[in-house]
């Protein structure tokens, strides 16, 4: 049996916290450590310089990716799904021809919208509603 990939990122004040004191912190890093040696997982750490991206303030956060073309390039750029923003955030979504959806971002009307097969975007829709990502 298989285990489910993941993805942790982190701020890098996370890592200087003390939560629960000096020996609980020791262990959460040490499960940080082990955490990223999986070959299904990926630990991100965000550093100071880099600022605070808003998605670490939010909460759990979910990031989608579209794969890669045969030249290894992604297929369309990562979208990140954020539950219960501070802004209004609405995704629309257009029945294409063949079977297609469209979907782009309201605020961005003039954005290339998404294209996906309408059982995979009917599929992250069901998904959305069941609470799946959060």
């Amino acid at each position: 049996m298989s285990q489910a990939a993941g993805a942790v990122l982190l701020h890098e004040s996370a890592l200087h916290r003390m939560i629960g004191g000096r020996a609980i912190m020791a262990a959460q890093l040490r499960h940080l450590a082990e955490l990223s040696k999986l070959p299904n997982a990926t630990v991100r750490i965000n550093p100071y310089r880099a600022g605070m991206a808003w998605g670490i303030l939010h909460g759990q956060f979910v990031i989608l990716e579209f794969g890669v073309d045969s030249k290894n390039r992604p297929v369309e750029p990562p979208v990140v799904y954020l539950e219960g923003g501070p802004s209004s955030d609405v995704l629309e979504e257009a029945f294409l021809a063949d079977g297609l959806v469209g979907v782009r971002d309201s605020k961005r009307p003039d954005d290339r919208p998404l294209v996906f097969a309408a059982g995979d975007w009917d599929a992250f829709a069901s998904a959305l509603r069941d609470g799946e990502f959060g």
